[in-house]
């Protein structure tokens, strides 16, 4: 709101924590996040960074304005594919289709021609560790189908889940 720019300590699950200069053009909110829409001086670039993933903000001088852009124009870039996106196929179980986790995630779960609940989503592709554990926590109320990297992902999140009972 004051439009200064920010250096931030930001904690991502690719890279780790790194401090960096943003200016923030402002929030959206997508698929159950807080995301920051800004100019990453870092990168050279505008991208979108998970709010919660934020561990400190500092105003900082010395950067000039960079021109501004309307949330509406990037929420929609966003939704357009901004980033690569995976398509998300999982069944429902009955017990599955009352989870406020998968909801809160997802939306509404639909059906399928065969009554079966059905999650399909499009996800980004960078979230797909954060989208394997929540699934994984669904339990047996949730069989993910595809994309065949997040099937793994959910496999081997599971597979740690046993070794640490064993």
């Amino acid at each position: 709101l004051d439009g200064v720019h920010l250096e931030v300590t930001y904690d991502s699950i690719r890279s780790g924590v790194s401090e960096r200069v943003i200016f923030p053009f402002g929030l959206y909110a997508s698929q159950g996040f807080w995301y920051c829409f800004c100019l990453d001086y870092r990168r050279e670039q505008n991208v979108s960074f998970r709010a919660d993933r934020v561990r400190r903000v500092e105003p900082v001088e010395g950067f000039e304005r960079p021109p501004h852009i309307p949330s509406r124009e990037w929420v929609r870039s966003v939704e357009d594919g901004g980033g690569e996106m995976l398509e998300v196929r999982a069944y429902v179980s009955e017990r599955g289709m009352k989870s406020f986790e998968l909801a809160s995630l997802f939306g509404k779960i639909g059906r399928d021609s065969k009554g079966r609940g059905v999650i399909v989503a499009r996800v980004p592709r960078s979230e797909i560790d954060f989208y394997a554990a929540r699934l994984l926590s669904a339990g047996t109320g949730v069989k993910v189908e595809a994309p065949p990297e997040l099937v793994e992902l959910t496999r081997q999140k599971a597979k740690e889940i046993t070794e640490l009972y064993s």
